[in-house]
């Protein structure tokens, strides 16, 4: 009888054991995941419908814009991947052709103005279907998304001052 308790509280206790180590380790939600939920479930699943308190018709002509806007934009990623790819391609070689190589970084910047104004098209698209109020609050929140990343990047390169602050030397 003994036996059999000590068993029961042996597991009992690597039960517990187990799950404080796992509540410890498992990373948790943050506000950039949450945003990253919003972009991946869209407008239908996604928290930002319920914070615009968007209509269900209004919601369907935000997927349609939206599909047809990253379907363009995805095909544009793919093409700038490739022209990456020959961009590095030619970088490793022993004499690259200098010609080519400013025909390729003029390339790849035009393949990135045209996802920035795609971009820029789709949020004129998305203007005209939110009602005044639902496009300031758009906005703010774009705004402190852009705030938010712009934060993140700047602690994160390596060459900026504030990134020097952090470092023990």
């Amino acid at each position: 009888m003994k036996s059999k308790a000590i068993i029961l509280l042996l597991v009992v206790s690597l039960g517990i054991n187990i799950g404080l180590i796992l509540w410890l380790t498992l990373p948790r939600p943050s506000p950039r995941r949450i945003e990253a939920y919003d972009i991946r479930h869209g407008w239908r699943k996604g928290k930002l419908r319920y914070r615009l308190n968007l209509l269900e018709s209004q919601v369907k002509t935000i997927e349609a814009i939206q599909e047809t806007t990253f379907g363009k934009i995805w095909a544009i990623r793919e093409t700038l991947t490739v022209k990456r790819q020959e961009l590095i391609n030619i970088l490793r070689e022993s004499q690259p052709d200098n010609s080519t190589l400013q025909q390729l970084v003029k390339e790849i910047a035009d393949l990135q103005t045209e996802i920035e104004l795609g971009l820029a098209e789709n949020i004129l698209a998305l203007k005209k279907v939110l009602t005044p109020e639902q496009q300031e609050q758009f906005f703010e929140l774009f705004q402190k998304r852009l705030r938010h990343h712009a934060e993140f990047k700047i602690n994160r390169r390596p060459f900026s001052p504030k990134h020097w602050e952090y470092k023990n030397w």
